[in-house]
């Protein structure tokens, strides 16, 4: 059987079967592997449907993912080669430390602690699984196809509910405001907002034929109309942001320009139609956000009163936390700390804030090496479209609490993959 040759096979989404089969080195377990992982990218902006323990179906999937490697490595004694970057490591030990002490003097004990393991595990064990599972670039472009496909299906099902109302169980349209299939609005916008600049990428790559650029396309759009239809108006500063950005650093102008237009047609669109279905536009959630009027006061002065509860929380104590659990924020300010690094020093204390800066620095460090690594244009792009939306993730939690969704940290995981990748590339 001939071996996989990227020129033959562009179309990635489609060839997931065809690129696990087209390896012939490839054990079972490979594949196995393989597949979970992608399934597990496939569903994971299904947030609403948790099957067991509270963990999402993308959830169960990525960790059968990691039964399999671990199985190749301890009974086939296959050898993996993943280093992952010492700063992170360092970041997220830290983090733990601080989590876990604070965890002690918590009010919710065990659920905080609990929060602290879940960090460790999708920014350590998560990373590592997807570096040692994505050996290729074709595996990489399925992976991030899948993910982007996943945002768009969640999307989807904003649009129906905007449409027939709340016809999809366990989630709530909140004020005009749709949820898709995630279990909150600002997640929805967060997870089309981290996504967007990838689907651009995805649908302006060359060597693709019509019917599937069409179908990145249509991601894209999809894409833009979740995030209208959530009504975040922190993931619309957040995508603007990212765009803006991949304008800057992206060379294909035309089809950037093309892509954008689409963008703003959709938007246009989406925003009639919320008009007509009594939602809310975007400059009404604006409008909404930045209200300043006393008792009618919008979500960002309250915002920023919570951020200023949190600060004094801090200042009481800024060496340990008092709790990482919702719960816990509750007892203390009435809700979370919307800021993702505000909300982990008042969690975990001072080296919890500190470990995060570090992970978030070193997930940053990898974006810009791999840039700057990459051997040609198509890596190049990729590795610049990934950074970017962690860009974007950075962006979004300034101002919303997601530093433990796993959403977010997806195209750091990718990027952390593809550097693992160049590594081994460049090894002799």
């Amino acid at each position: 059987m001939p071996r996989y040759r990227p020129e033959v096979l562009p179309l990635y989404t489609n060839s997931v079967v065809k690129v696990l089969a087209s390896r012939p080195e490839a054990s079972g377990s490979d594949r196995w592997r393989t597949v979970l992982y992608y399934v597990g990218a496939l569903l994971l902006g299904v947030l609403v449907f948790r099957p067991a323990l509270g963990l999402t179906a993308s959830d169960w999937f990525f960790f059968g993912a990691l039964v399999a490697v671990l199985y190749q490595v301890i009974w086939e004694r296959t050898k993996v080669q993943v280093s992952l970057p010492r700063l992170l490591v360092l970041g997220v030990a830290l983090f733990a430390i601080g989590g876990l002490a604070s965890s002690l003097h918590a009010s919710h004990r065990t659920q905080s602690a609990l929060i602290v393991l879940r960090l460790v595990y999708v920014t350590i064990v998560w990373f590592w699984v997807g570096a040692a599972i994505l050996r290729s670039r074709e595996q990489l472009l399925i992976a991030a196809s899948l993910w982007t496909i996943s945002a768009a299906l969640s999307s989807s099902a904003a649009i129906f509910q905007i449409l027939w109302g709340n016809v999809i169980p366990g989630t709530a349209v909140s004020w005009g405001r749709m949820p898709g299939l995630t279990q909150h609005v600002n997640d929805l916008g967060g997870l089309t907002a981290i996504a967007l600049v990838p689907a651009v990428m995805l649908a302006t790559k060359p060597n693709l034929s019509r019917g599937w650029r069409a179908i990145h396309v249509a991601v894209m759009g999809l894409l833009v109309a979740g995030l209208i239809l959530s009504g975040s108006v922190t993931g619309f500063v957040s995508a603007a942001v990212g765009l803006g950005l991949w304008i800057l650093i992206s060379g294909r102008r035309g089809r950037v320009l093309l892509a954008l237009g689409v963008v703003a047609l959709v938007g246009v669109a989406v925003a009639g139609l919320q008009l007509t279905s009594h939602g809310r536009s975007p400059l009404q959630r604006l409008e909404q956000v930045t209200a300043t009027n006393g008792s009618e006061a919008g979500t960002l002065a309250s915002r920023i009163t919570l951020d200023e509860q949190a600060i004094q929380v801090v200042e009481h104590n800024p060496l340990i936390g008092v709790g990482l659990d919702a719960a816990d924020a509750r007892d203390r300010i009435g809700n979370f700390a919307h800021n993702m690094l505000l909300g982990a020093w008042m969690g975990a204390g001072l080296l919890g804030i500190l470990g995060i800066v570090l992970a978030l620095a070193a997930v940053v460090t990898v974006g810009v090496v791999a840039v700057r690594a990459a051997t040609d244009p198509e890596e190049r792009i990729l590795a610049q479209a990934l950074a970017i939306a962690v860009v974007v993730f950075l962006v979004f939690g300034m101002a919303v609490p997601l530093l433990y969704q796993r959403y977010a940290w997806m195209p750091a995981a990718l990027l952390v993959a593809l550097r693992a990748q160049q590594l081994r590339r460049a090894s002799p």
